[in-house]
């Protein structure tokens, strides 16, 4: 019963270690695109 409730803890602690590590990604990528539309916008404009 003891190691049960040790694996169910340590389940919970991974999952909300993917959960941060999933937003940090998520955020990354939304910066990326706005980087992306700049240089798109820029590239537009010269030509």
């Amino acid at each position: 019963m003891i190691l049960l409730g040790l694996f169910l803890v340590f389940c919970l602690y991974a999952l909300k270690i993917l959960q941060k590590n999933n937003d940090d990604t998520r955020r990354q990528i939304t910066q990326l695109r706005k980087d992306i539309e700049l240089i798109l916008e820029k590239i537009r404009e010269n030509n």
